[in-house]
């Protein structure tokens, strides 16, 4: 279980520091606020609620192919991600640090 918080937790934490998080024009959060608010309340899997708001922040318009891609990841979500899932987590992962020259992190 705590390999599993730590997990999320660490994504959580790129998510937060990595993805810019103030909200639009319109009041709306963006997409990274609204899934680091999901990944902090979730428990096991995703509730039908944070689905619904999952399937709202991958329809937003400004949302990134990332953005979209880690809100279905998230949906998908029953106590850890998909194998396949964490090959996509640490591709992302890979691609970040790669840009800001970062050691990267020990594996999803």
């Amino acid at each position: 279980m705590t390999r599993i918080c730590g997990r999320l937790g660490s994504l959580l934490a790129l998510m937060l520091i990595t993805v810019p998080f103030a909200a639009n024009a319109n009041g709306h959060a963006s997409p990274a606020v609204e899934m680091a608010a999901i990944l902090s309340e979730l428990n096991h899997f995703p509730s039908a609620a944070h689905k619904a708001t999952i399937e709202k922040v991958a329809e937003k318009a400004g949302a990134t192919d990332d953005e979209r891609t880690l809100a279905g990841i998230i949906a998908r979500i029953a106590h850890v991600p998909t194998a396949a899932d964490k090959k996509t987590l640490q591709s992302m992962l890979d691609k970040l640090h790669q840009v800001t020259s970062s050691p990267p992190p020990s594996s999803i």
